[in-house]
């Protein structure tokens, strides 16, 4: 079975990412947090822990969900990088905004406009277009986790960052993903911090804490696994075919078209001209 992930700085490896991402555990980190190998990280250990095969990890340094560009998660062109070389994955597990917390995005402006720069209409804009792409693929919200740091008793993790409560966010998580019809692991409830250096960056022990959430969270939803285990999911809507046929083309041209930003900037020109056909 095989399983995309979807997240920020906290989920990215160095060469485990798509080309032109940013990266924050390069050697550099790796080494800083005592992880040695990719086998240290919480998605790896999921990975292995449920035998399940890595598809692609669609994790970008600083990313949010919210905000208009092509490196947030409700950007349905970044989106379509969950799945490999064609290859459409069976779960996607989403793990993503702490940078929107930090960073004091606001929940909602509007009861009726739709607005990206806004948490929720943002993770709403997300879960619909990752189920556009990728239509019979079973997809996993997590909610999001406390942090403490290494040999810091005094840290406190900020409750009410920007003005705006930590737990609005994991509020808006369960309301937008059971709205989506997807799966809610609620992280937060396993009463579980993780070990970080700096407050925000798993290191090796962090990772593992991660995963032991995500673990007994999965385990308390057994359907998830099983379902998926039970059927053959190949296919994915003609939207993702469309855009494959794209990068097939993009790989045509000269190298400097290849790199991320390009091939994001082009597929948003595509994106654009094919929502106007539908």
């Amino acid at each position: 079975m095989k399983v995309s992930i979807l997240g920020d700085s906290i989920s990215t490896y160095t060469d485990y990412n798509p080309i032109g991402y940013s990266v924050f555990y390069d050697s550099e980190n790796q080494r800083k947090n005592g992880i040695n190998s990719v086998n240290d990280t919480w998605w790896f250990q999921l990975i292995n822990y449920f035998n399940l095969e890595l598809c692609s990890n669609n994790s970008y340094s600083g990313s949010q969900v919210a905000k208009e560009n092509i490196y947030s998660t409700n950007n349905i062109n970044r989106l379509y990088f969950l799945q490999k070389d064609g290859v459409v994955p069976d779960i996607i597990i989403i793990y993503i905004g702490c940078n929107d917390y930090f960073r004091g995005t606001k929940i909602k402006n509007s009861r009726f406009n739709v607005d990206v720069n806004c948490f929720y209409d943002a993770y709403n804009m997300m879960l619909k277009n990752i189920k556009r792409l990728f239509p019979n693929t079973t997809i996993v919200c997590g909610t999001l986790m406390r942090s403490y740091i290494k040999d810091y008793d005094k840290f406190k993790f900020p409750e009410n960052y920007c003005g705006i409560p930590f737990t609005n966010y994991n509020d808006t998580i369960k309301k937008v993903a059971k709205k989506n019809g997807c799966f809610v692991i609620d992280l937060d409830s396993q009463n579980i911090k993780y070990e970080t250096l700096d407050g925000t960056h798993p290191t090796k022990l962090g990772h593992a804490e991660i995963c032991k959430a995500w673990v007994q969270g999965l385990l308390k939803e057994p359907n998830i696994l099983h379902n998926i285990r039970n059927r053959n999911n190949k296919t994915h809507s003609w939207y993702c075919e469309f855009y494959y046929i794209i990068i097939y083309f993009f790989n045509s041209l000269p190298p400097i078209y290849n790199l991320y930003p390009f091939r994001l900037i082009l597929l948003f020109v595509v994106s654009a001209l094919v929502n106007d056909l539908i």
